[in-house]
């Protein structure tokens, strides 16, 4: 009888008192009748042809299988008795992948940096994994007692089962990530097969689980219950003799070894399937993803809110759009509008120029307030000086004083400027040059202005005046006072920004080029 309380039999490859000794030949011959392997040797020597492992259960070869069973039973090698048997498709095939159809055997060496400093020597593991009972009639195997859902592992060193572990409530599926690190290893994808319930045992006296030992692990061996994943990278399918690697992940071996737990390498997996079973099962495998993906397409179908929310995008996208083409429509436009022949040299003539601030309580009035509050405070530095002079270039003008109300900034200015003609504007401090200057300018400001301003064009050397429309008002070029350049642009830079900014569409770009030269080279910046 088994001691594994999974099976009341011992499985396929097990053999001896409590199912504690690899046994060899093949899955073909009946689990109770197969020859005890001698815990001297590592592995059998006795394997049946096309098969291997320490317990003689992987097939190897597309044809192993048909192989064997034709010579143990060969009344039974009868086309028309095997079609009855098998269906159409009655031919044996050896499967060696990790991915469990019906039932699979596997044989890894264990490759653990810390357990084989501890444990030297030739150290594996073998598996046999249940998805469902083998059909027995299909494969011309003897039956046995497997449980659908189940796990058998055992760890053997130098050929001696030292420890095993039996798992339920195993399920298996494909994962994205690969177990080996070399790229060609790792392109098939990778098969995980994962069970709810994990329980290992020690078997006494071994090498592992001798209490007495310089390392006994019979303690942390009984500790690794839980749940059990068992990730495997896909054989090459084009190579009969290709291995793959594996791991055995559990909680407490993750906690003692890693993340990556038992790594397991060079593993070889096989089992004996009909290939009528394994064309129904990628059949099968193929209408799962197809539903699979037909119900994800009807969930990922768009509900009203989401509808809606991308009309509302839309229409704000096709708004942006619009805006943009208008805006490249109108600049085309300009830049295609004839250009005004050049006037020539400008100056200006302003005559009885007045500005009152406005009164408490209308927009800006805080401003102004302070505006007032700083006249008042510099009156007593100027008193004595209280003037402005406007002159021209030649030295003309006459001194205009200002009003004593102390919201009246300007009263009565006049002066001229004439074209080509450079005029300075003095005063102290206080005494609103800035504020005749804004006027001249056009500025828009919210006290009350008053007074005339008129363009001088140079006409056959004669001065022509005339009174200033709004769109003259572009003839006249300002600096703030305050005005800030670009911290990181250079010179240049910032006099091409300026001119791109002041002139109109219809001047072409190497003209604005020639004018920010032209500055340059005046004031000796090149």
């Amino acid at each position: 009888m088994s001691g594994l309380d999974l099976f009341q039999q011992c499985p396929p490859g097990l053999g001896g008192t409590n199912c504690t000794q690899a046994t060899c030949q093949s899955p073909y011959v009946d689990p109770g009748k197969r020859t005890l392997k001698p815990n001297t040797d590592q592995t059998c020597s006795s394997c049946d042809q096309g098969f291997s492992g320490i317990n003689c259960n992987i097939c190897s070869g597309k044809n192993s299988c048909q192989a064997i069973k034709s010579q143990l039973s060969p009344s039974n090698a009868s086309p028309d008795t095997m079609a009855a048997a098998f269906g159409i498709n009655q031919t044996l095939t050896c499967f060696p992948q990790p991915e469990v159809i019906t039932q699979s055997f596997s044989d890894c060496e264990v490759k653990q940096a810390t357990i084989s400093a501890v444990f030297p020597g030739n150290l594996r593991l073998s598996l046999i994994r249940v998805a469902e009972p083998e059909n027995s009639t299909a494969t011309g195997q003897p039956s046995w007692s497997s449980q659908a859902g189940t796990t058998l592992s055992s760890v053997w060193l130098d050929g001696v089962e030292q420890f095993y572990c039996q798992a339920k409530g195993c399920t298996g599926q494909n994962q994205t990530q690969a177990i080996s690190s070399v790229a060609s290893e790792t392109k098939w994808g990778t098969y995980n097969w994962t069970c709810s319930s994990l329980q290992c045992y020690c078997i006494p006296g071994t090498t592992m689980c001798n209490d007495n030992g310089p390392f006994p692990l019979s303690s942390l061996i009984a500790s690794i219950t839980g749940s059990l994943s068992l990730p495997c990278d896909y054989a090459d399918p084009s190579n009969e003799t290709a291995t793959h690697a594996c791991a055995f992940k559990g909680e407490i071996l993750q906690n003692f070894l890693g993340d990556a737990g038992l790594p397991l390498q060079n593993c070889r997996s096989g089992s004996c399937m009909a290939q009528g079973t394994l064309d129904n099962f990628w059949a099968n495998e193929v209408a799962t993803a197809g539903a699979a993906g037909d119900k994800s397409s009807d969930s990922a179908q768009l509900t009203g809110g989401v509808i809606a929310g991308l009309v509302v995008l839309g229409l704000v996208v096709l708004g942006l759009l619009s805006l943009i083409g208008v805006g490249l429509l109108f600049r085309r436009r300009a830049a295609r509008k004839p250009r005004a022949p050049p006037t020539g040299p400008v100056g200006l003539r302003w005559t009885n120029l007045s500005y009152t601030l406005p009164r408490p309580g209308k927009v800006g009035s805080a401003l102004n307030q302070i505006s007032t509050a700083r006249h008042r405070n510099n009156a007593s530095a100027f008193a004595a000086d209280k003037e402005a002079h406007v002159m021209d270039d030649l030295g003309n003008g006459e001194p205009t004083y200002f009003n004593d109300t102390p919201d009246c900034l300007l009263q009565s200015v006049s002066g001229f400027a004439a074209p080509g003609k450079m005029v300075a504007i003095l005063g102290p401090s206080g005494a609103d040059k800035t504020t005749l200057i804004d006027l001249l300018a056009g500025r828009a400001k919210s006290g009350t202005q008053g007074g005339q301003v008129a363009y001088l064009y140079m006409n056959d050397s004669a001065l022509d005046s005339q009174s200033t429309p709004a769109s003259q008002s572009k003839l006249i070029a300002y600096v703030d006072q305050e005005d800030q350049l670009p911290a990181l642009a250079t010179v240049r830079e910032a006099l091409e920004f300026a001119a791109t900014l002041s002139h109109t569409e219809n001047v072409p770009s190497h003209e604005r080029a020639q004018l920010v030269n032209r500055v340059l080279d005046a004031l000796g910046l090149t």
